[in-house]
């Protein structure tokens, strides 16, 4: 294979990434692209993987998507841990960015102590 098909390939997986998490944030092409000042017809570019996401833009694609930069840096590293999420709800999908944004571990910990204990509650209810 050549430079040019990895490439192209490379292009593709990272657009099939973009549309899967833009998707996954409830966010239309439009949406998106009123997000980063940019025309609709760009994210579909990059989503077809006819344009490459500039590795300068990344980090703002990645903030406007709610995940990690290397998420979209990195599809081939990233691709297979993103597969059960492509299985989650909008919601579930939104609690886990949301959880993973937290960024002081004791809160995080907290967090999911409570949930755990809202859990049992709810459980004990049934």
């Amino acid at each position: 294979m050549s430079d040019a098909e990895n490439n192209e390939d490379f292009q593709k997986l990272i657009g099939g990434k973009l549309r899967i998490l833009r998707r996954e944030a409830g966010l239309s092409q439009r949406g998106l692209a009123r997000k980063l000042d940019l025309s609709h017809q760009q994210i579909q570019k990059y989503e077809r993987g006819q344009n490459a996401l500039p590795l300068e833009r990344v980090k703002s694609f990645a903030a406007a998507l709610g995940v990690a930069p290397g998420v979209l840096a990195f599809p081939e590293v990233d691709w297979i841990s993103l597969e059960p999420a492509m299985t989650l709800s909008p919601d579930r999908a939104e609690l886990l960015r949301l959880y993973d944004s937290i960024p002081d571990r004791d809160t995080r910990k907290r967090l999911l102590d409570l949930v755990r204990t809202l859990g049992g509650l709810v459980r004990s209810l049934n």
